[in-house]
């Protein structure tokens, strides 16, 4: 191996490590314990809409969504989704979908429909806040 290889390794191996250590902070959310404490949601979704649409919850509270399906969008039904919290559910039509988590991450954190539903799909969003 020559010199010229040898520095343009050691130059990415530098860049790597600097980078891991410039981000890691944006990785590291501080997470919170179970407070015991549940906060029970009754959500509808129709129509490219969650009712209600915003959810507010103390860090570590249980959260516990009753989620009833109104309509079946374009037949495939409606999905609940938060990113952030690894959640992704179906929702039918006359059915209640149970979800629970806890919320254990501070923050404003938005939930959407994950299936395909119609016109107002992108639309079809609410907000979680924890704080």
């Amino acid at each position: 191996m020559n010199i010229k290889n040898t520095s343009i390794i050691i130059a990415v191996i530098v860049l790597a490590g600097g980078a891991y250590f410039v981000l890691r902070p944006f990785n590291n959310q501080e997470t919170f314990p179970s407070t015991g404490v549940v906060q029970e949601f009754t959500l509808t979704a129709e129509n490219f809409k969650y009712t209600p649409n915003v959810i507010e919850v103390n860090p570590g509270d249980t959260v516990s969504i009753h989620l009833n399906g109104l309509d079946d969008g374009r037949g495939s039904g409606h999905g609940f989704s938060i990113s952030d919290y690894k959640i992704n559910e179906d929702i039918r039509k006359d059915q209640t979908t149970e979800i629970e988590f806890i919320a254990d991450k501070k923050g404003t954190f938005t939930f959407s429909c994950s299936i395909p539903c119609g016109s107002g799909h992108l639309n079809m969003r609410g907000t979680l806040i924890v704080d």
